[in-house]
This record gives structure tokens, C-alpha cells and sequence, in this order.
């Protein structure tokens, strides 16, 4: 884990599975609920970090107050009555997951333990959801041989397009912007109709990755921004999420899949889209961030990837995507030479686009120097062999549509700055 901004944010999700759950008192009981993420569930949170060992990653050791799932969202917290007490805690979140049970002994008397079984979710269920919905977490605690005290609350769920990406504790803003990642899925079935369809029209002859050459690089990211805009995607500022919390800061991305059939996209959903596609392909794309906003960067070769050299990433300015409007013509259009995209209306929008990334990255770097929170770079492979996990689309033949549809905007760096708001929690 040698990159420390990454370790800085896997720091923050660790801390905010471990240290902001909120203890619920009940004077009946000698044992209280917590929650990660006070009464909210985040099926994107749930999802994306459910097999991940913080203890492991962390290369810390276990503390000893804590039995458990590292990466646990739901459990207790109970004052040891005597040595060696057996306890059996039982969970069960409504819809959401099976009965999911530790069994274990607390040593110390009069020690305070946190105990987190490992939830036996229903992937299939968290990815369904849409919509915001009130559902109940059932807790039972077993001490020794006595009968089992049970306590029943309400949860209020999100829906899965609803990031968290940072939370308040004790008054300090911790950063889990990290979760982002989690929306790039090279395995939605969209990214190959992009690949296809690039295919289909000559934009690229195949897809070889860091096989060729950095222009022959070039040229599959150009046959994958074309794609798009053969398609129509056009800017979208769609970030309200489904539902408000007091000290978790969340907003709302599209899936791949999402973002293709509706041909909508914000700078975070355009990011992702075609970093699921460069990331498909076998190149090593990275998520660019600063207050306000997102943009692409993909490493230029393998090597420069493996070693992480800044100095070699082409950027891209993902909502220019739909600065063009191609028309009847130039989207049927086949590629008749190999050089022929160069001279293409599109090919040109994305020369503009990397070269207006590219300024907004260079604006940054005083900034990434020196370790400003809200700039940070997240590099999808590294992120991957964390054990961050992407988001599986759910197919449907029921796709929801946004209703808020704005024309396309190609913002200015001056904009991107004039919107950054200082240190305010920022909505990307």
C-alpha cells in the first residue's frame, strides 16, 4: 500500500466501518445496537466492500474489543458481565439478508466489546433497488444460557445509485470518495455493444489493450468515445440522491448500463462509462478528482501503469463526450483508411477534451503535492486488487428513465474553479 492518498481514503472507510457507528441505547437491555451508518442502509456501501479485510489491508492487528467482521456495517456493543462469557448475536435486516450470527466468548470482565457477525446479504435484493424504502433490523443477544433479548429497529434504505462519499465524526470530514470505483463495471453488458459497434465501424481494427503503439492506444479510447457519440450520450447533471442524511454526505451515479440506455451522463457517470471500457480492454484507467467535479485519465503504456508515472496519463474531460452532435451521416459513418478517424469531427472534440483535462490536471497538482482534501487520483487497478468489488448491473426490461434532461455542457476550467467552493463538502 504504498500510494498514501489511497491509504489515507481505505483509512477513512476503515475508520468509517470501525469508529462512527452510532450506539443506540436501551435501558432494558445491558447490550445497545450500532450502526455504521446511522439508520441508513447503502446498498452501494454493502456491495462494494462486503469481502474486504481492513485488518488485512491495513496490516494491523485485531483489537481485541472488537470481534468480528473488520468491514462489519451492523452489531453491538455490550459491557462484559464476567470472564468468560458465551455470546451469541444474531442479525437479520429484512429482505435484505439472512439470519447472520457470531458466536464467540468474552474474556474480561467489565470490558466493553464490539461484536460484528459477518451479514449474509442478498446480493440480488441490494441490486434491485431504485428507490428508497423503510424496512426493520432485528438483533437477538444470547449470554450463556439465559433466554435471548431481542430489539427490533428501523432502517431506511437507499437506493444503489446512492454513493457516500464522506461522513462526519466529531466534528472532523472523513473522505470516502474511494467508493466511486465501485461504479466502474467492465463486465456490464453495454461496454461490449460499445466495443462492437467501434468494431462494426472501423473506428479501431481490434482491441489490443498495451499491445501497440501509445497513438494505436489512442486510437481504441477514440473508438470508444465514438461509440458514445454515435449513440448520443449527452451531459446530464443528475446528483440529488434518494434520500438526506445528517452527517453522511452521498450522491447519486448511474450505472454503465444506465448511463447507455438513457444516453445521460454527469462527469461522474461519463468517468466511469468509459473507464468500464478502457478497464475491459486491459488498460489501467484512473478516476480524476477535485472539488466539483470529475474527470478521466487513462496510463499511456503498461509500464507507465505499473509504475504509476503521472507524467505519462492522457486525460479526458468526459462531459465533452456530447459537445457534438454528430449527425445522420457521420453516425453511420465507416472508417475507410487506418488514418482516417484522425481527421473526423470527433476525433477532434476528444483532442479538445484531453487537452482541457489536461489543463484542469496541471491546475491540480500544487494541490495533489501537497495533499488538499477533495483532489485526489483513483486508480481503478490499484483500487481493484484492494478487493473493492464493482457494482453489478441488474438487466431489466423495465429501465427507470431520469426526468431531468439539460442541454450538454462543456464547463470551462474558470467554471470547474468558480464552482469548487473552497473546503465545502463537495457534490461531484
Amino acid at each position: 500500500m504504498k500510494d498514501k492518498v489511497f491509504y489515507a481514503i481505505v483509512c477513512a472507510i476503515a475508520f468509517f466501518s470501525m469508529a462512527s457507528a452510532t450506539p443506540v441505547f436501551a435501558s432494558n437491555l445491558n447490550w445497545q445496537p450500532y450502526l455504521v451508518t446511522e439508520d441508513v442502509l447503502f446498498p452501494s456501501l454493502i456491495l462494494s466492500t462486503n469481502n474486504l479485510d481492513f485488518d488485512k489491508i491495513l496490516d494491523r492487528p485485531q483489537r481485541e474489543d472488537y470481534l468480528g467482521d473488520s468491514a462489519g456495517l451492523y452489531g453491538i456493543k455490550i459491557k462484559n458481565p464476567a470472564n468468560d462469557t458465551k455470546i451469541f448475536v444474531t442479525i437479520t435486516i429484512d429482505g435484505l439478508s439472512e439470519a447472520s450470527s457470531y458466536e464467540g466468548v468474552l474474556p474480561v470482565a467489565g470490558q466493553e466489546y464490539t461484536v460484528v457477525p459477518s451479514m449474509r446479504y442478498k446480493a440480488d435484493a441490494l441490486w434491485k433497488i431504485k428507490q428508497p424504502y423503510p424496512t426493520t433490523i432485528i438483533y437477538s443477544v444470547t449470554l450463556n444460557d439465559a433466554p435471548p433479548q431481542k430489539l427490533t429497529k428501523k432502517l431506511s434504505v437507499r437506493s444503489v445509485n446512492d454513493v457516500p462519499f464522506g461522513f462526519m465524526q466529531n466534528g472532523k470530514h472523513y473522505d470516502t470518495s474511494l467508493l466511486f470505483a465501485a461504479f466502474v463495471n467492465e463486465n456490464s453488458p453495454v461496454i461490449e455493444n460499445i466495443l462492437q459497434d467501434a468494431l462494426e465501424h472501423n473506428a479501431v481494427q481490434s482491441f489490443n489493450g498495451y499491445s501497440g503503439d501509445r497513438q494505436q492506444v489512442l486510437r481504441q479510447v477514440f473508438a470508444i468515445w465514438n461509440s458514445l457519440q454515435r449513440h448520443g450520450v449527452q451531459y446530464s447533471n443528475i446528483v440529488t440522491p434518494s434520500g438526506l442524511s445528517k452527517n453522511i454526505y452521498s450522491q447519486h451515479v448511474r450505472l454503465p448500463d444506465e448511463s447507455y440506455d438513457n444516453s445521460q451522463a454527469n462527469c461522474v457517470d461519463g468517468s466511469v462509462l468509459i473507464a468500464s471500457a478502457l478497464y475491459k480492454i486491459g488498460m489501467c484507467p484512473v478516476l480524476v478528482m477535485r472539488p466539483g467535479h470529475m474527470f478521466l485519465g487513462v496510463y499511456n503504456d503498461r509500464e507507465s501503469c505499473e509504475r504509476r508515472t503521472l507524467q505519462n496519463i492522457t486525460f479526458i474531460e468526459t462531459t465533452a463526450v456530447g459537445a457534438v452532435r454528430l449527425n445522420a451521416l457521420q453516425k453511420k459513418w465507416k472508417f475507410k483508411t487506418d488514418d482516417g478517424y484522425l481527421s473526423s469531427v470527433s476525433y477532434a472534440s476528444l483532442t479538445d477534451a484531453s487537452n482541457h483535462a489536461t489543463r484542469q490536471f496541471n491546475q491540480m497538482v500544487p494541490a495533489l503535492n501537497t495533499k488538499q482534501k477533495g483532489y485526489y487520483l483513483l486508480d481503478i487497478t490499484q483500487i481493484r486488487n484492494a478487493g473493492i468489488i464493482p457494482i453489478s448491473s441488474v438487466i431489466s426490461t423495465e429501465r427507470e428513465v431520469d426526468t431531468i434532461v439539460q442541454e450538454p455542457h462543456y464547463p470551462t476550467p474558470k467554471q470547474i474553479i468558480k464552482g469548487a467552493g473552497g473546503s465545502m463538502i463537495v457534490q461531484y
